[in-house]
């Protein structure tokens, strides 16, 4: 699976596609972004920056969320079922 560069995401996400499934986003920084209901199951997202981002009702199931980064990130309703989260970064000002 090929892994997207950050001026690919960037570009899919003007034309306001949502759904990623099963695509390859390693390192690609979403900080900032709202991500409401984005399907990213499946995906592959190891070391990706969530930092300040709303991703309220997505689903990351079976997903690859390796020492992905949720600080400050609204998870409110998010779908992790079967997701890898290991060693992914939440802080106090994660919202569940």
């Amino acid at each position: 699976m090929r892994a997207y560069t950050q001026k690919e995401l960037d570009e899919a996400l003007k034309k306001g596609i949502r759904n990623f499934r099963e695509k390859n986003l390693e390192m690609i920084d979403f900080r900032g972004a709202s991500l409401v209901g984005f399907d990213f199951t499946g995906a592959r997202l190891r070391w990706a920056n969530f930092n300040q981002t709303d991703l309220t009702g997505s689903s990351f199931e079976g997903a690859d969320l390796r020492k992905a980064n949720f600080n400050n990130a609204n998870l409110t309703k998010v779908n992790f079922m079967n997701a890898d989260l290991a060693e992914a970064f939440f802080d106090s000002g994660t919202v569940w």
